[in-house]
């Protein structure tokens, strides 16, 4: 992940697992997976793995 700059969205993944959104967010686990278990952060679980599109997320952070 050090290829992933926090403040640059250019470098971020177009899909990105939840720990590439802790990282990028600064979030903890318990956070990150309350945020896309309630549906405030889209996210799709896929085979057990929470995906974040780098699109929903920038819209996230927006809002």
């Amino acid at each position: 992940m050090e290829t992933l700059d926090r403040a640059n969205p250019d470098t971020w993944p177009f899909i990105m697992q939840l720990k590439e959104f802790m990282w990028v967010s600064g979030y903890g686990k318990n956070k990150a997976l309350e945020l896309v278990q309630s549906g405030e952060l889209p996210a799709k679980k896929v085979r057990g793995t929470w995906l974040i599109s780098k699109d929903a997320l920038l819209r996230w952070l927006e809002g």
